[in-house]
């Protein structure tokens, strides 16, 4: 079979001895490039098929319910720390294996947290042109916010476990998308730690409503602060790891109506008034994660909230109540952000 640089596999030791590895990819796909898993193969370094499990894990139901990404399971040997494979969409899969739970290729890490054995990273090429993240463009040698980046990663990459403002503004997707940009296998391994230590500490129990907050992140007293609550890293785990061990639906519901309930916060909806509490970061924050629960389940009342938020926020803009003109801007009193009495 032809071997495409673009769509090269390359398994990474990541935690454990074992040579043997139950190998678990997630692999993303631009709008229209497939319609289903069929044509889906894995090739060893020779081009020659390997036996796997493949199957749709997200569709483009924004487009046109294309395949988005499909979870992809077939077994690797690891004579050294890394190995070489191939992914294919020529033609149909003829060896099939029966796949396994993401749970099984689970072995003991850090902070008491399961992690898989191997990891796989993909070309930067394929996971930009994939649309998986948004526009992307692959880092290029040299380039000064690339390097920002690596820098930031050089003290930043030790899991925060004491300080609960270190996952503020959701630090998985952020290394998800430094991984999506570069294909850097610290960025990804960085990136799988944080996501399972993240959904570690999502609530379970009770309703998703104040005073319990199921869905909320529990960890340091906050599971009622939905700028905490990030679906996007669900999404991204599940699209690049294939990872669909730490949710189900109804946790997904849950983080979806702590959204809409507004948790410690007033509910979302119109600005109607100078003296109304309003923050550009919750409004921008609980669309793209009300954005991001539509394209991780397809939900369609997901998706009447999106236009809910966007109609919100145009209506703000453009038809400000505070009496001052319109300028296009989301104006508010920055006194009520800071909890003082407004003065517009």
């Amino acid at each position: 079979a032809k071997l495409l640089p673009d769509q090269k596999i390359v398994v990474h030791r990541n935690a454990g001895s074992d040579k043997a590895v139950l190998m678990s990819i997630g692999i993303p796909f631009p709008p229209g490039m497939l319609a289903n898993t069929d044509n889906v193969r894995i090739l060893d370094e020779h081009g020659a098929e390997v036996p796997a499990a493949v199957k749709t894990t997200l569709k483009w139901f924004f487009k046109d319910g294309s395949v988005r990404a499909v979870h992809a399971q077939f077994r690797a040997t690891l004579d050294g720390d890394q190995q070489t494979f191939y992914f294919s969409v020529d033609k149909p899969r003829t060896m099939n294996d029966a796949g396994w739970p993401y749970a099984d290729g689970l072995v003991g890490g850090e902070q008491g947290l399961r992690v898989p054995a191997a990891e796989a990273t993909l070309m930067p090429e394929w996971l930009c042109a994939s649309l998986i993240a948004g526009p992307q463009l692959p880092a290029t040698p040299d380039e000064p916010y690339a390097d920002y980046v690596s820098t930031q990663f050089k003290w930043a990459r030790k899991l925060p476990t004491e300080d609960p403002s270190a996952w503020l503004f959701d630090r998985p997707t952020a290394l998800f998308k430094a991984y999506i940009r570069s294909g850097r296998f610290d960025y990804l391994q960085a990136a799988v730690l944080s996501y399972r230590f993240y959904m570690k500490y999502i609530r379970r129990d009770g309703l998703p409503i104040e005073p319990w907050c199921a869905g909320g992140w529990s960890y340091g007293g906050k599971p009622c602060d939905v700028k905490y609550v990030y679906v996007e890293p669900i999404r991204l785990s599940l699209a690049l790891t294939g990872d669909d061990s730490e949710y189900d639906a109804r946790v997904v519901d849950n983080m979806m109506t702590e959204w809409e309930t507004g948790g410690w916060n007033a509910p979302p909806g119109p600005y109607r008034s100078p003296s109304q509490y309003f923050t550009e970061r919750l409004a921008g924050l609980g669309l793209l994660e009300t954005v991001s629960g539509y394209e991780l389940t397809g939900n369609a009342q997901y998706r009447s909230r999106i236009d809910d938020r966007i109609c919100g926020c145009h209506h703000h803009k453009h038809d400000n109540p505070d009496g001052l003109g319109d300028d296009g801007s989301l104006r508010n009193s920055w006194n009520l952000h800071v909890n003082d009495s407004g003065n517009p």
